[in-house]
């Protein structure tokens, strides 16, 4: 995000009716096949702020890989770093 002011992630702006928010650290651990939506922090247009974008994403690692792929197996556009929050849908 090319904001002016610094993201701070917020869990404030996730949607109530979704649980499980999980908030993206470097120690966390994801599993091959895993479906995920993630909230992404994103700009506003004309640069007034920000909000969360939210996204179905499925995880493909093993020791050595990590990659997100979108719900038509096509890559995501996004690494796991530019996503703040995430809840797993299934494993």
């Amino acid at each position: 995000m090319s904001d002016t002011k610094p993201h701070e992630p917020d869990a404030s702006r996730l949607p109530k009716c979704v649980t499980g928010w999980q908030q993206v650290a470097k120690d966390t651990t994801f599993w091959d096949g895993s479906q995920l939506l993630v909230a992404m922090p994103m700009c506003n247009r004309h640069n007034d702020g920000w909000r969360y974008d939210f996204h179905v994403v499925v995880v493909r690692c093993d020791e050595h890989y990590f990659s997100l792929e979108d719900s038509n197996g096509e890559p995501f556009g996004w690494e796991i770093s530019d996503v703040d929050f995430f809840s797993e849908l299934s494993r």
